[in-house]
């Protein structure tokens, strides 16, 4: 697994070939840490070659990686593959885990990691990253573990973006805060996608 995880830290695209080459009958445990250095890290190519090898999306890092960012997210504890995208603003690599969550038969994805994903992009300001979750639940008809009221005619939608805005007005990005009441982004693009595809 130190192998593995070591040759993706590297950064350089031949070792990561090298890297991905390995994967043929790598143990889960090797899969998931991989996974996980490349959600945090923004590797979309590897990280699509990891899910086809089978890699979890239910890993989790320890508690000390999630607490590295505690000042970003609150420290909850471990953190999976779809927190640590959004946490870098990676919204191609958010994607790509709802699309495959989707895909797979049952679900890794719990409706917590969709909660801390849109709580972590809407505090750090990622409204690209904010969308895509929200369109997730709206697609999806999924919360995202937040309660609603029964008996509204609100969309699944509408209870994450409420949370979703309370999270950015509380984090004081107020550019995030104006496209979620207003639905545009008025041609500014503050604190949105940071994150860069490092294929």
């Amino acid at each position: 697994a130190e192998v593995l995880v070591g040759l993706l830290r590297a950064g350089a695209a031949d070792l990561e070939d090298e890297a991905v080459a390995a994967l043929s009958g790598a143990p889960q445990a090797a899969l998931a840490s991989a996974l996980l250095t490349c959600c945090e890290e923004g590797r979309e190519l590897t990280t699509l070659r990891l899910l086809d090898a089978g890699a979890p999306l239910s890993a989790m890092t320890s508690p000390a990686v999630a607490n590295e960012g505690a000042g970003m997210h609150g420290g909850r504890g471990a953190l999976g593959p779809l927190t640590l995208a959004a946490r870098g603003g990676h919204t191609p690599i958010v994607s790509l885990l709802l699309r495959r969550s989707a895909l797979r038969r049952q679900s890794e994805l719990l409706p917590t990691d969709r909660l801390e994903a849109l709580d972590v992009a809407a505090s750090l300001g990622h409204s690209a990253v904010v969308d895509v979750l929200l369109q997730d639940a709206d697609d999806s008809g999924d919360t995202g573990g937040v309660p609603t009221d029964a008996g509204t005619s609100a969309s699944p939608g509408s209870a994450a973006k409420e949370r979703a805005l309370m999270m950015a007005a509380g984090a004081g990005r107020t550019g995030l805060v104006l496209v979620l009441l207003h639905g545009t982004n008025h041609g500014t693009n503050h604190g949105t996608n940071h994150g860069t595809n490092h294929g």
